[in-house]
């Protein structure tokens, strides 16, 4: 079964709209009204887990910790953390094939790291 997505609110959301553009049929729910900014990660996890959706999150720093709180009391779609600090075009080249190729059997309880592409030489 293919992955459901859940942007955090951190998320730039230039990477949910060129996702959309370049596959629209990716089910990747982003920024207007979803998550409010300011929600503890323990709401935002609660909220991506009642969705059954896999959360990607710029939260690099905490998230991972309250994952593995979170996962103590219940199962979790997963998370994919994404440094803000990476530029936006290799996100969303680490996203996509993501999408494409994971199934949600295969995330659920993880927390995963988004993989920076290879460059073609």
């Amino acid at each position: 079964m293919k992955i459901s997505l859940q942007a955090d609110a951190n998320l730039n959301p230039i990477i949910w709209r060129v996702l959309h553009r370049r596959e629209p049929s990716i089910d990747f729910r982003g920024f207007v009204g979803v998550i409010a900014d300011g929600t503890t990660d323990d709401d935002v996890l609660r909220l991506a887990a009642l969705e059954n959706r896999v959360l990607v999150t710029g939260d690099v720093r905490t998230m991972p910790e309250h994952l593995r709180r979170f996962k103590a009391e219940s199962s979790f779609p997963g998370v994919i953390l994404v440094p803000l600090s990476r530029p936006l075009d290799i996100v969303i080249e680490g996203l996509l094939p993501m999408w494409i190729n994971w199934s949600a059997e295969w995330i659920r309880d993880q927390a995963v790291w988004d993989p920076i592409p290879r460059r073609p030489r």
